[in-house]
């Protein structure tokens, strides 16, 4: 039984005591900073980025009551987190190559937020 205030987790997803989703933003920065300062190489870590961080994200980040701005910040603390360790310059650039698909010379990074924009919107 939860106490008033708490969070409860149901089907996975934490669930504020008002009813809406809730997202710890500083437990993604910490996953992301030791995948940065893990000794694997740089295409070692965008893989694990693109093949378990992001699927691990979608389920809980696809609930409806997830924000716009949620979501925005975690594409962008993502994003960030990808250049930084592939040693690209985080400001001044464009980052449509991130997101552009892996045949057509980007990194294949999936927006989370365009995949869940009809439930967000």
């Amino acid at each position: 039984m939860a106490g008033p205030g708490e969070v409860i987790k149901i089907l996975g997803v934490p669930i504020a005591p008002n009813g809406k989703p809730s997202f710890d933003i500083d437990t993604l920065e910490g996953t992301l900073e030791r995948i940065r300062k893990a000794p694997l190489k740089p295409a070692q870590k965008l893989a694990t980025v693109q093949d378990y961080l992001i699927p691990s994200l979608e389920y809980g980040l696809g609930v409806p009551g997830i924000s716009r701005k949620l979501l925005e910040s975690v594409d962008g603390a993502i994003r960030q987190t990808v250049k930084r360790f592939l040693h690209l310059p985080t400001t001044g650039m464009n980052s449509m190559f991130l997101s552009m698909p892996i045949k057509e010379g980007g990194l294949g990074l999936r927006p989370l937020t365009t995949e869940h924009l009809a439930r967000v919107a």
